[in-house]
């Protein structure tokens, strides 16, 4: 199981210069299996020059209905996000020279990535087998209607994988909370209580009239 970790800091995110995702869900896409990408070194033409590059982190970008792979690349001389499909990889200067044994991103679908994910993510699956929607259900507010405190979709500002794992970076909606506790706490906090003061008793009598008992012997003749 990839170690997964979700913040709503997004600092780091942000000094990453990560590409933004902005999705409050995911689903029915491959991705990119890390731990087969990263440590490695590849070889690619790049402004005209072959470079020899490492990647170090990939991520979500773009449209949210459709988003698509960027990976973040490493030379000898820069560091950037790309996207690699436009760029074909090799394994080898050789390789590349001849056009052969053009490297593979090796994949995976969602349903494979998400399907064990840690409790503490509380990510779901609000979809079905051929439309899954993968949703982090970080979000709580106070339901008036059903009088108690409810889950809803987090926004998902940010999802990037490195050799120590798959986070994500969340965005909390307008009026609601992290935990149900807070949501809880800003409901309930400083909330006047109006009671009684004495129980109040409601004697409730109820008369049943007397009827005259009448008695008679039976007699067979």
């Amino acid at each position: 199981m990839r170690n997964m970790q979700s913040t709503f800091d997004l600092t780091s995110f942000k000094n990453l210069n990560a590409p933004v995702l902005g999705a409050y869900h995911i689903g029915s896409m491959r991705l990119p299996i890390g731990r087969e990408l990263f440590g490695k070194t590849f070889y690619a033409i790049i402004d005209g020059t072959i470079y020899g590059l490492k990647i170090l982190a990939w991520a979500l970008s773009g449209n949210p209905s459709s988003p698509r792979i960027m990976y973040l690349i490493q030379t000898p001389t820069f560091t950037r996000w790309t996207n690699l499909p436009d760029t074909p990889l090799f394994t080898s200067v050789n390789d590349l020279v001849k056009g052969e044994n053009k490297y593979n991103t090796p994949v995976e679908w969602d349903y494979d990535v998400f399907e064990k994910t840690p409790s503490e993510l509380m990510m779901v699956n609000r979809g079905y087998s051929s439309n899954r929607s993968w949703e982090v259900r970080q979000s709580f507010y106070y339901s008036d209607y059903e009088g108690k405190v409810t889950d809803t979709n987090t926004k998902i500002a940010y999802l990037v994988e490195t050799s120590q794992g798959m986070f994500f970076g969340l965005e909390q909606k307008d009026k609601c909370y992290n935990t149900k506790e807070e949501c809880l706490s800003a409901k309930f906090n400083g909330m006047d209580i109006v009671d009684f003061a004495e129980p109040t008793i409601i004697e409730i009598k109820i008369e049943i009239p007397s009827t005259e008992v009448v008695t008679r012997k039976l007699v067979l003749e």
